[in-house]
Parts: structure tokens; sequence; C-alpha cells
């Protein structure tokens, strides 16, 4: 029987950056070469987006206007 599972990775990181929006451009780096560095996630697993947002210290999303 074929079966279709969704999942989800969740996580966290604080990086050192001049602005939110440069945090978020390192964060995206590092996802982006790991999932260069792992065809499988796409391949196997079928990962077919990734995404992040930088937050304030209450786990709030910033705003747009907020990131530089």
């Amino acid at each position: 029987m074929k079966t279709r599972v969704n999942w989800i990775i969740d996580g966290s990181i604080e990086v050192e950056a001049e602005n939110a929006s440069d945090a978020e451009q390192i964060v995206a780096d590092k996802l982006q070469h790991f999932i260069q560095s792992h065809p499988a996630l796409t391949n196997d697993l079928g990962a077919t987006a990734i995404q992040g947002q930088a937050i304030d210290e209450n786990g709030d999303p910033l705003s747009r206007s907020e990131l530089n």
C-alpha cells in the first residue's frame, strides 16, 4: 500500500549579522549548501521547499520593514 507522508523539519538558530536581513541570508546560504550536499533530501525524501524568517526576542516574526 502506498501512503503519502507530509513532513516538516523545524528549527531555530542564532547568527551574528549586521541586521535581520543579513541573518536570514546567512541561514539561507547554509541551508542551500546542506541541501546541495545531501541530494537524498530532494530525491528520496521529496523535499520541495524550505523557508525561514527572522524573529524577535518573543519569537514573533519581524516585519519586512524591520529587517534592515
